[in-house]
């Protein structure tokens, strides 16, 4: 949005001297923390009380994706001295949550965070422990939370009171809701017109100024809307390379959304033997930071700084965007326990835009981490014919033939998109079949050293 929008807020030729108020609500992108505050007293039948949150659940309206991190709850009352607290220092422990745990780096004092996801129709809560209420208190409930503009209309925090019987007479609620931004705010000239020096982006945030009233003139407001929501998601371009073994590899994978590649809100890579985070290499890449981030063996919390756990390690990460594509370098180190009981693992990709639309995972590759020991049958090198390849969205085969010299081969036919593979004593023959509408695949040809097998 320009720097200097102008709009009146004045009734029958007001002069200046009015003050407006300006904020921003974002729209798109993953929101700010913020601290969510609800107040009132406690029902007369109360005795107990929890906190918790409710996604695409127990609500008449509530149905839609999401996407927040809960940090901590506080309550208190007027009667007590102390409040009482709730966090995720301790991760689940004394929670009850219906979803996979995954926890975000919190700011003090806050350890970590409860990094809650859902699609649209997926239902998840989460209660906390019970604590004892004072009938007819004032109470203040406060929730510190990241809420992304998607989770508009997915659920809500909420305090659930219960009896003396423990049935639930009534509950509070906070509707899930973006942390909205003061700008500024700006006096009126004399003709009724102001402006402000701030820098909007229009495609993610909706910007409005406020007239409060006085007793000569109406309330006024203004708004300028925010940039419609995409109906194009985003997609997974191509890997490269996407095949491969070696206890190191550069990869490079590209990410393409139809506005433009800074409308990809989080692009992702597991490399696993099957679709699941715990003991993986799972790269996240949020653009609207520049953060790279792994995520630890037990699936649970991201780190951006050690980028390092049980099963790899990413140094001299970059990424780059250009028009609609975004394109990640991912220098991975595989740790030798990483190979085994299983060689084989899967690439899987995945990438979610700002207005929340998801290219879900999507299993693009496979590599093996470690390269079996040497013996004396002596190395040669391996080269990949054609040197590159990208099959249409249309559909193909096309047949890759591996030269190794004067090694031999053996016949592993354990790669599930090789349909074939013909093997012969010095090269190998293996057709890719991809079929129609499939994303276009590609690769550039492994230059590397094997063993030759022993006689």
């Amino acid at each position: 949005m320009g720097a200097t929008r102008r709009d009146s807020a004045r009734r029958r030729g007001s002069g200046g001297g009015a003050n407006i108020q300006i904020s921003a609500k974002p729209v798109s992108g993953n929101g700010a923390i913020a601290t969510y505050t609800i107040t009132g007293p406690v029902p007369t039948e109360a005795r107990t009380a929890i906190v918790g949150a409710r996604i695409n659940s127990e609500c008449y309206s509530c149905n839609g994706p999401s996407d927040l991190t809960i940090y901590g709850f506080q309550y208190s009352e007027n009667t007590q001295g102390t409040p009482f607290t709730w966090d995720f220092t301790n991760g689940l422990n004394g929670w009850l949550y219906g979803g996979a745990a995954v926890f975000d780096s919190g700011p003090p004092p806050f350890t970590q965070g409860l990094h809650i996801t859902a699609q649209t129709g997926q239902a998840l809560g989460i209660n906390s422990t019970a604590v004892g209420v004072t009938p007819g208190a004032q109470f203040t409930l406060q929730v510190t939370a990241r809420v992304s503009p998607i989770s508009v209309g997915s659920g809500y925090f909420t305090l659930i009171w219960f009896n003396a019987a423990g049935s639930e007479p009534s509950r509070e609620t906070i509707l899930f809701q973006p942390q909205t931004l003061t700008l500024a705010t700006a006096t009126t000239a004399a003709d009724g017109s102001f402006g402000i020096g701030n820098s909007v982006n229009s495609n993610l945030y909706r910007v409005t100024a406020e007239y409060a009233g006085s007793g000569t003139l109406w309330p006024a407001t203004a708004t300028v809307p925010a940039g419609a929501v995409s109906s194009s998601p985003p997609s997974i371009a191509s890997l490269t390379p996407f095949a491969g073994s070696g206890a190191s590899a550069t990869f490079s994978v590209v990410f393409s959304d139809p506005n433009g590649w800074a409308a990809i809100a989080n692009a992702e890579v597991l490399i696993n033997t099957d679709r699941f985070p715990q003991a993986g290499c799972y790269v996240g890449y949020l653009p609207a930071s520049g953060t790279f981030r792994l995520l630890n063996d037990a699936g649970a919390t991201w780190s951006s700084t050690a980028l390092s756990n049980s099963q790899c390690s990413l140094s001299g990460a970059t990424a780059s965007g250009v028009g609609n594509n975004l394109t990640l370098t991912l220098p991975v180190t595989f740790q030798a326990s990483f190979g085994s009981p299983i060689a084989k693992k899967t690439i899987f990709l995945q990438v979610t835009d700002s207005w929340g639309q998801v290219a879900p995972w999507l299993a693009m590759g496979v590599w093996y981490p470690v390269i079996g020991a040497p013996n004396t049958g002596g190395a040669c090198a391996v080269t990949l014919s054609p040197a590159s390849l990208a099959v249409a969205g249309t559909g193909g085969t096309v047949p890759l033939t591996f030269s190794g010299g004067a090694c031999g081969w053996t016949a592993t036919p354990n790669v599930s998109w090789l349909t074939s593979a013909a093997m012969s004593g010095t090269s190998a023959t293996l057709s890719v079949t991809v079929a129609a509408n499939a994303p276009a695949r590609s690769a550039a040809a492994p230059s590397r050293s094997v063993a030759r097998p022993s006689l």
